[in-house]
């Protein structure tokens, strides 16, 4: 037997710690650039152990990235759950749980984007479970607001990037963004869009009226 499987046995090492090991290496290196020994080794276990659970690392991103889209969808669904008429903190809140989340899973789904199997089915389901979501944002935006969007689907497409850009510029040091001045930003921006409708005066319009 190996030290390695002396000290993580099969039952130590369980599948959880494969995704968790396997989504950080992914974030890392990319699908194309990640090799079994890349995530064995994160886990300082023999790649055997890893073959106890998955055939491949095919298989191991297509289950991270099917776990990762449906709580995609969980987090986004959460927006079902604000009643018209909130007040902003309402959306706040909701704004944190998708930092939250993409905390967890943001950088993973991000770089997957253009760097995935070649696999059409997973794909297909990826694609779905990201129109569904847009689909939801969209449509609720609308429910808040009272207002029909020419495109609810795109909408929610351009708000779901929002957040994840907004998010990774506001992790990236170089970029000069707090995680909790980028949070207030995006709350102001979606508040905007959904809230009651306002005529306030601004410096502008008051030296035009002047």
């Amino acid at each position: 037997m190996k030290l390695s499987e002396a000290k993580h046995p099969k039952s130590a090492v369980t599948r959880q710690a494969f995704l968790d090991a396997a989504r950080d290496v992914f974030e890392r290196k990319g699908y194309s650039g990640t090799q079994v020994k890349d995530i064995t080794d994160r886990l300082s276990v023999a790649r055997g152990s890893f073959y106890y659970y998955f055939r491949d690392k095919r298989h191991i991103f297509i289950e991270l990235g099917t776990v990762t889209t449906r709580e995609t969808a969980d987090a986004v669904r959460a927006l079902e759950l604000i009643e018209i008429g909130a007040d902003k903190s309402a959306f706040e809140a909701w704004v944190r749980q998708l930092f939250d989340y993409l905390d967890r899973t943001g950088a993973f789904s991000i770089r997957s984007v253009d760097d995935s199997p070649p696999d059409a089915r997973f794909q297909a389901a990826v694609a779905r479970v990201h129109a569904e979501t847009a689909g939801v944002i969209g449509r609720e935006l609308e429910r808040l607001s009272g207002r029909s969007l020419s495109d609810p689907a795109t909408s929610g497409v351009c708000v779901m990037a929002m957040l994840e850009r907004s998010w990774f510029l506001a992790r990236n040091t170089k970029a000069q963004m707090t995680r909790e001045g980028t949070i207030a930003a995006i709350t102001d921006l979606i508040y905007a869009m959904v809230g009651p409708a306002r005529v306030e005066s601004s410096p502008v319009s008051a030296r035009v009226a002047h």
